[in-house]
Formats: structure tokens, C-alpha cells, sequence
């Protein structure tokens, strides 16, 4: 029951989850599968004949925030009836995660400085961003204020442009997870390159299961040709494309190939960011 909280103009919101739920299913095989959504006291969508799993996805992040409140956020629950699955959305009174980062995060900005400058280094940073004191831990969150002090202060120690320091750090992240132990994870969602990308969203998925302060990006994959590719990125959080172009050659050295990218700007044909990869050639990977 949504209890009064829906929005001015439900039909306007349901077309929209609508059309991100079309979007979604035109994105997966789903062979003879059906999906419905039926519209009453909750606003349901009804699956059968494909894994539920593979749009939850674009389901978790497709209401815009509250209204004249920023801060506004959806929540989603789910569950498998009897009969068919379903996945139920409900509009909350609550707010967002307040913009919430895991500690895994932190932690890899500071094992990186560690481990390219040293541990005084480090020190110097975590003092100019007032977190001398903290033990980050993984699975905790913290406020992401705190990790764009932690960024500027590394960038101001360091002296290097934030956006290149984010840029670094996108291409050591998919190292480091991968010794963190999300590396097997990262294996079920793509074999190749091109496979890894077009199975972003869904991986976020399935890091939301166990980690439900996550407030993941969106990606939209199109192939424009055989290596060449289209990466489509939308983020409640600004100024984090340099991070992607690290991600995208850290992604790149995984999968034992080299890549250019050519990230486009918001701009009048599109309002978010956009990233042209193109394949180059085979390198040595210590995957």
C-alpha cells in the first residue's frame, strides 16, 4: 500500500517505470518470456519465463527523487509469489542512504596512496581530510563528504588534478576488488570485455543483495561495431566520469586486451556521459 505518499501525477511515473522497464527487456534475451505490470493500490510487475534477476536492476534506481527534495528517494522491495514472480515498488517517506559510501571504497583510495607513495604519505592525507583516526571497514558506510575530502587532500599532497587522481584510482579499483575477493564475482558477469559491460547493471544487482546502502550507477551498452562499443552512464553523483575512463583500461587489462576511450560530455544530444571504446590489442594480464 503506498498509503498516500504516491506522487502528483502517478500516470506520469508509471510511464516512465514503463518505459525503463521496456528498455531493460529489450536489453536481455528473454526468448518467450512475458512481462506485466499491473497498476492498483501497488504497482506490480509480474515476470514468467525469465529470471526476475536480470531487470531488478533497472528497477531499483528508475523513481527520480522526491518533488522539491533532493534527498528524496525510492525504495524497493521484493518478493516471488506463489504464482509467478513479482517484483513489487513502493514509494517511501524515507530518505536515501543521505549519499552513504562502503569503507571498501576508502580503503582503496588509501591502500592505493600506500602502496604507489608510502604509508607517511597517507598519513599526511588522512590528517588533511580529518580522518587521521578512522579504520575504515569494508562493509560499513560512511558519509561520501568524507571521500571527496579524502580525494581533494590526496590530490593537493599529491599534486595531481582530481580528475586524473580519479582516473588512477578507476583502473586500480578493478584490481583491488578482484584481490578483495569480489574477483569470482566479477567472472560470472562476462568472459570478454564486451560481455562484462552489456552485464554492469546486473552486477550492481547482485552486489545490492548483500550490500543495501548501494546506490549503483546506471550503464546502457550498445555495440556500434565488432570492438567498438557505447558506454552510457548515469549517476546520482557528479564530477565521477574520469573514474569510469580508469575503470573502463582497468576492465581492459582484465580481459587481456587494450583499449581506447573517448568519454563525451553531457551536451544538447544527450544529458548524460558517454564513453566510445574501441578494442585495440592484446596485452599480459596478471588477472
Amino acid at each position: 500500500n503506498w498509503g498516500g505518499l504516491l506522487p502528483p501525477h502517478p500516470r506520469a511515473l508509471v510511464r516512465t517505470f514503463s518505459g525503463a522497464l521496456a528498455s531493460a527487456w529489450r536489453r536481455i534475451p528473454h526468448g518467450n518470456g512475458v512481462v506485466r505490470i499491473a497498476v492498483g493500490a501497488t504497482l506490480a510487475v509480474v515476470v514468467t519465463g525469465v529470471d526476475w534477476r536480470r531487470i531488478f536492476v533497472l528497477l531499483h534506481d528508475v523513481w527520480s527523487a522526491d518533488e522539491g527534495s533532493p534527498e528524496g528517494a525510492a525504495a524497493v522491495s521484493h518478493y516471488v509469489a506463489t504464482t509467478g514472480e513479482l517484483i513489487a515498488l513502493r514509494r517511501e517517506s524515507g530518505r536515501s542512504n543521505g549519499g552513504k559510501v562502503y569503507g571498501l571504497v576508502n580503503k582503496g583510495i588509501k591502500d592505493l596512496i600506500e602502496q604507489r607513495h608510502g604509508t607517511d604519505m597517507w598519513q599526511r592525507v588522512a590528517g588533511a581530510a580529518g580522518c587521521e583516526d578512522i579504520t575504515f571497514l569494508s562493509m560499513e558506510v560512511y558519509d561520501d563528504a568524507l571521500t571527496g575530502r579524502l580525494v581533494a587532500a590526496a590530490s593537493e599532497e599529491l599534486g595531481v588534478a582530481p580528475t586524473d587522481l580519479l582516473e588512477v584510482f578507476g583502473e586500480y579499483w578493478i584490481k583491488y576488488t578482484a584481490a578483495e575477493g569480489y574477483g569470482e564475482l566479477m567472472d560470472l558477469f562476462g568472459k570478454s570485455l564486451r560481455e562484462f559491460l552489456d552485464n554492469l547493471d546486473n552486477m550492481h544487482a547482485r552486489l545490492g543483495l548483500s550490500m543495501q546502502e548501494l546506490l549503483p550507477p546506471r550503464f546502457s551498452f550498445d555495440e556500434l561495431e565488432e570492438g567498438k562499443y557505447l558506454l552510457h552512464y548515469e549517476s546520482s553523483r557528479s564530477g565521477l566520469a574520469p573514474m569510469v575512463v580508469g575503470l573502463l583500461r582497468g576492465l581492459a587489462q582484465r580481459f587481456d586486451t587494450d583499449v581506447e576511450v573517448t568519454h563525451q560530455r553531457p551536451g544538447e544530444q544527450v544529458d548524460h556521459d558517454v564513453f566510445v571504446i574501441e578494442e585495440r590489442m592484446a596485452v599480459g594480464s596478471d588477472k
